[in-house]
């Protein structure tokens, strides 16, 4: 299992309870997370690179069988956001190129109305990729992060390889809590 962003280590956390026998490793971008993550007990990578490891062994992206994550949206730029360049795709795109059997990443919807020319490329192969069966599309972020605003919405999706299909079963959630 693969982590993205795993931050403070809740995620994996619960993932080493439930699972007691599954191999975790982190893809986490942020340097103050690694050491925090490796006193966990969790091998660390960063972006495709072996960052650290409790046990000093090699960890490469190609070996995983499940992509979770909630990865970085942007890079910041001290502007005022709207000129930050989005690195979210790239977390997905990576996940996706492993070829795990199942991805679920929670990631700006902004993505699938349109936008940014680097999401572009993005959009289009996502909206055609038949692996994704699920999307929950969250109008306001405050839906699911009661304390942070990302301008577009939140969604996640769930990737399955083993199961593509025409249908993909799309939720919509809107700000009132209706569905």
């Amino acid at each position: 299992v693969c982590v993205h962003n795993a931050l403070n280590g809740a995620i994996p956390l619960v993932i080493k309870e439930k699972f007691p026998n599954a191999s975790i490793t982190c893809n986490e971008p942020f340097p103050y997370f690694i050491n925090h993550l490796v006193g966990l007990g969790f091998n660390v990578i960063n972006k495709n690179k072996l960052y650290k490891t409790h046990m000093n062994k090699e960890v490469h992206m190609s070996k995983f069988s499940i992509h979770i994550g909630n990865p970085p949206y942007q890079v910041p730029d001290n502007g005022f956001g709207a000129s930050a360049t989005p690195i979210y795709h790239k977390f997905v795109n990576q996940a996706i190129d492993d070829d795990p059997e199942h991805i679920l990443m929670v990631i700006p919807a902004r993505w699938l109305s349109g936008g940014r020319s680097e999401l572009n490329a993005f959009r289009k192969s996502m909206l055609a990729d038949k692996r994704i069966n699920l999307l929950h599309d969250y109008h306001s972020s405050k839906e699911l992060f009661k304390n942070v605003e990302v301008k577009g919405g939140i969604c996640y999706f769930r990737w399955d390889r083993d199961t593509p299909s025409d249908n993909c079963r799309i939720v919509e959630h809107y700000s009132n809590g209706k569905t």
